[in-house]
This record gives structure tokens, C-alpha cells and sequence, in this order.
């Protein structure tokens, strides 16, 4: 009789039909990612600074006119809780112990600089680790979901990319070989499966954060329209690799930034296009951006992140918020690109005033996005065309399902072709292999003097 265990096992192994293994690191002049779009991938290059400037600016547009509004109409800012998942791979079949490290400090700056509700999960693979890491997202969502609410996901392990003729698929692991042969069950789970309460239950917005090698494999697919927003920060694309625990980590990049934008802002909310860009300034680990809900997908505006002030008057006041019924969207067609801010928050103010005045009875009037149009068309295209070439390539590697592995000599390896988030000329660690599957993987070590390599 088949156990549950192995009814899982067998819906959630891909058949791989591609593998690349290439021995040789890549060395770049830049920190860049050259990454393949996917057709259905909402997501921001590390390295596009006309898309970054213009995505920052509309952040800053949209807060500016949230807060001005909010203000006339009584609506409070920011959320009522913001609870966080931290997930780990115990100690005792963890490869990376200095995660215990980074973690400790990432929960500190959400409790005590941010004042989030923090807990760590650890998967600990008594059960099967996918069942593990389905309850902790689970338990996570039911516990601390509503409309007024930020839920954050980060995760700190291996990641590889598995390939079937459904797609791509990102699989989390606790060590750097698995070996099906020698372990009746691996510490391993899929992304995809674990992340469905947050994308088709979960009322919530929700910032998903992914430390491991092809984090960028979650966001390109299974997007839908919500008016919620559910953001995921990655730190590799869906071909790349990431650095190790340690000064160059992703993890270390985004602790440096929160503690930095929460000096800055002198905890006032900012913008998660701010927490980016911040994050890709540091030396070291790049970051990516994608829109999971491809509702935001233009300016990534949506979520803010700032110290939480809690009170008796403010938690009463997310109480008195009716339900959406209905919602009205208007055009105002310019005659200028842009407008000052000056000019946004007279409209902020003058439009919440108005709504008063005839009695609508508004519960919020958002700022979804000031389009120019000749960067619509340019947009329109450029989508367009990638979607052509993106689903070009992919229908050519589905019809030669030739499989090619190459063991390289070291641990030092990556992907073929470049494209790598990260910084030039770093050594780099594999990530999860099976001998009975054909995995894309690797992990990158930040550069460090004196280097020793392990063979194998």
C-alpha cells in the first residue's frame, strides 16, 4: 500500500528533461544579470537604472498621494500587523552554520527596529520536509491573515532548479548533495507547492524573500489579478546563483539596508522599491524583483515597510473599515508628463475633500499609476517582443529533451553563459544534485583571501 509519504514524493518529482553544469566561473566587469524572461514574469533587473529611477520616483509618487489622502479621509497608514516567517533548515542538517547568525540578527531588526511579530521555522525533516514546510506557511497565514495586514516570508537554504515539460520549479534543500539512494527521504520541498495560501487564500499582502541559488525560479509562474499585492525579493534570477552566509550574503545586504532606510526615514514607511535598490547598492549580493499577483507589476509601489506604532486609537480605527463593494476608476488625461509634488498632494487633498463633500462613501482612493505614453508603447513592444523570444527558446528546449550533466572538477562552479547576480570573480558552491534527477544548480561563496577549495 502506497504511504502518504510516497504519494507526495511522486507528485512533487519533476521529470527533468534539461541540465547544465558548467565547471568555469563566469568573471564579469559589473554585477548585471542577463537572465531569460519568461513570458509571464513581472520582474526588475538589477542593473536597469532608467527602470529603476522611474520605478523609485512612482514609489515616491504613490506614498506621497496614500499619505496626503489618507490623512483628509481618517484612514490610517501602513498596517495593523505585519507578522514574519523566518525558514531555516535545522541546525543539525543545515551545510551553512552561519545562517544561525544572520537569522538572529534579520529577526532582531524586525522586532526591535521595525516592531513586526517575528518567528523562526525550522524544517527539521522528522516528517517529510514538504508537509514541514507547507505547516509553517500554513499555520503562518491562518494565524495572521487579514486585509489590513502584511505577512513576510523569508526563506535561507539551497535552492535548485528543476525542469519539466510543466516548466520551471523551485526545489529548497538543506544540503548540498542529495542523494535519493542513500536517504529514504531527502531534506527537500518545492516552493511552488508550499507558497499556494499566499498567492489563492490569504487576504493579506504578502512580501515573499528568497535566499538561495534560482530563487528567481518562484516568480515565473502562477500569477494572477488580485487588488492585493504579494511581492517576492529574490536574490538570484531563475538561472543564478547567490553567495554563502557571510559579509557578501544577500541576507547580510538586506539587514544592512533595513537598518539603514529605518535611520533614514527615522522609521516612517519607504517604499519596498527603495528596500531594492538599497539592497543592489551594497557590494556583494544582488536582488530581484517580481509582482506574483501581476496586479502591481509597474511599480511595485504597493507594500511599505516602516516602524509599526500601535495604539488602542489606531487598532480601533482598522476595526471601523468597511469591506470593499464596488470600486470607480477614473482617467485624467495630462498635458504634461509628470506632476510636481506639490501637485499630487493638492489633488490628494482636494479629491478626498470632494468625496466628503458629496457624501461618497469612499474607503480609500489609490494611486495606481501615472503612465506616459510614450513610454507605454516603448513598454507595450519591448513586452512583447520578449514574450516572442522567451516563448521561442523555451518551445526549442522542449524539443530536444537531451539530457547533459557535467560534473565540474571543484565546488566551484556555475551556470553557463553568465548572467549571475552578484559580484565579479567569486567562487562558487553547488547546490542540490540528485543522482536519480538532473538539477540546474550551484551556489556562489563571496571572494575571500586564501581561499581553499574542496574537491568533489
Amino acid at each position: 500500500m502506497t504511504s502518504l509519504h510516497e504519494k507526495i514524493d511522486e507528485a512533487i518529482s519533476p521529470t527533468c528533461i534539461e541540465s547544465v553544469l558548467c565547471a568555469t566561473p563566469v568573471k564579469s566587469t559589473q554585477r548585471s544579470s542577463t537572465s531569460t524572461i519568461s513570458e509571464d514574469a513581472a520582474i526588475l533587473h538589477p542593473g536597469d537604472k532608467e527602470a529603476e529611477d522611474r520605478l523609485r520616483r512612482e514609489a515616491e509618487r504613490q506614498a506621497l498621494f496614500h499619505q496626503v489622502s489618507n490623512d483628509r479621509l481618517g484612514i490610517p497608514n501602513g498596517y495593523q500587523k505585519v507578522e514574519v516567517l523566518l525558514i531555516r533548515w535545522h541546525e543539525s542538517i543545515d551545510e551553512f552554520k552561519d545562517h544561525g547568525q544572520e537569522i538572529t540578527r534579520l529577526k532582531s531588526i524586525f522586532e526591535t527596529g521595525f516592531n513586526f511579530g517575528c518567528k523562526v521555522a525550522e524544517l527539521r525533516n522528522i516528517r517529510h520536509p514538504q508537509l514541514e514546510l507547507n505547516h509553517a506557511i500554513t499555520e503562518h497565514v491562518m494565524a495572521h491573515d487579514g486585509e489590513e495586514n502584511l505577512l513576510i516570508i523569508y526563506y535561507t537554504g539551497h535552492g535548485g532548479r528543476l525542469i519539466d515539460d510543466k516548466g520551471l520549479h523551485l526545489r529548497l534543500s538543506a544540503l548540498q548533495y542529495v542523494d535519493n539512494k542513500n536517504s529514504a527521504r531527502p531534506a527537500t520541498a518545492f516552493w511552488e507547492y508550499a507558497e499556494q495560501p499566499l498567492r489563492t487564500l490569504a487576504s493579506a499582502d504578502v512580501l515573499a524573500i528568497l535566499d538561495c541559488c534560482f530563487a528567481g525560479t518562484a516568480g515565473v509562474k502562477g500569477m494572477s489579478d488580485q487588488t492585493r499585492a504579494y511581492h517576492l525579493l529574490a536574490a538570484s534570477s531563475a538561472e543564478g546563483v547567490t553567495n554563502e552566509p557571510g559579509p557578501e550574503s544577500f541576507t547580510t545586504a538586506l539587514c544592512d539596508s533595513l537598518e539603514d532606510l529605518l535611520k533614514e526615514t527615522s522609521g516612517e514607511p519607504f517604499p519596498l522599491m527603495k528596500l531594492y535598490t538599497r539592497i543592489n547598492a551594497k557590494p556583494g549580493q544582488g536582488s530581484m524583483l517580481w509582482d506574483r499577483l501581476d496586479k502591481h507589476t509597474k511599480t511595485f509601489g504597493h507594500i511599505e515597510l516602516g516602524r509599526l506604532k500601535t495604539s488602542p486609537e489606531r487598532d480601533a480605527s482598522f476595526k471601523n473599515t468597511d469591506p470593499e463593494r464596488a470600486s470607480l476608476t477614473l482617467r485624467l488625461s495630462l498635458k504634461t508628463e509628470t506632476l510636481t509634488d506639490d501637485q499630487i498632494a493638492t489633488l490628494a487633498h482636494t479629491l478626498s475633500e470632494a468625496c466628503k463633500e458629496v457624501k461618497a462613501p469612499v474607503r480609500q482612493i489609490e494611486w495606481v499609476e501615472l503612465e506616459q505614453r510614450n513610454n507605454y508603447l516603448i513598454q507595450k513592444v519591448v513586452k512583447q517582443m520578449r514574450r516572442s523570444l522567451s516563448g521561442s527558446k523555451r518551445k526549442r528546449s522542449l524539443s530536444r529533451p537531451q539530457i547533459r550533466t557535467e560534473r565540474p572538477e571543484t565546488r566551484r562552479h556555475t551556470r553557463a553563459g553568465g548572467g549571475m547576480l552578484g559580484p565579479p570573480e567569486r567562487n562558487l558552491r553547488e547546490d542540490s544534485v540528485t543522482s536519480e534527477e538532473v538539477v540546474v544548480s550551484g551556489l556562489c561563496t563571496p571572494p575571500r583571501r586564501n581561499i581553499r577549495v574542496k574537491q568533489g
